[in-house]
């Protein structure tokens, strides 16, 4: 019988997306990592590879929003002259523009391929609560964080809110899970506000 459950578990596992890649075995995230991609949050960077320890770029963090809210048809073209048509993240950015969800860096860039930012990833999740009806009222301050100096003024809001609503925002404000919060694939798959 113990047989029988092992060799079914193993036939299982194998079924899984997060099966493939070969670099996750040893990740603190690799539940985490396997829950996204079995829900189409995020794909692999290669078919055998997750890279979990790579930065987050604002390309990737809006399609995981995108995806997360099904992956709606688009109309309309990007405003941005770096998001070309037919790209990975095309429509996620189109979206994200047209739900006032992430502006860009300038008035005609997006900045597709720079790491995602603190700031950047509160005042993005922020929006996309808003987006999603989620009730943003209630909020914590932030005067016990020696660091938050270092934030910009428009994130400080939406910092707030989000250690309300216990969104994890990476390494920094002294926070304890530096480690396991950071901007990396591997943190952001961990902190996915949708997941009780």
């Amino acid at each position: 019988m113990v047989i029988t459950k092992d060799v079914t578990f193993v036939a299982v596992y194998s079924l899984h997306k997060c099966a493939a890649f070969t670099d996750i075995s040893d990740s603190w995230a690799k539940d985490d990592i396997c829950y996204v991609t079995e829900n189409d949050l995020f794909n692999g960077t290669s078919a055998t590879t997750f890279t979990p320890n790579a930065t987050m770029t604002r390309a990737m963090l809006i399609t995981v929003l995108y995806r997360m809210s099904g992956s709606p048809a688009v109309t309309g073209t990007s405003p941005f002259t770096d998001v070309t048509p037919g790209t990975w993240y095309t429509n996620a950015v189109i979206f994200a523009a047209n739900k006032s969800i992430a502006e860009g860096t300038s008035d005609t860039t997006f900045s597709p391929n720079d790491p995602i930012t603190r700031e950047q990833l509160a005042t993005i999740l922020y929006n996309y609560a808003v987006y999603c009806k989620y009730d943003v009222t209630a909020s914590s301050s932030l005067t016990g964080f020696t660091d938050v100096g270092k934030t910009f003024l428009l994130g400080a809001d939406s910092y707030e809110v989000g250690l309300r609503r216990r969104l994890d925002y990476g390494h920094g404000f002294n926070h304890a899970r530096a480690r396991r919060n950071s901007n990396t694939r591997a943190g952001r798959s961990s902190s996915n506000p949708l997941r009780s």
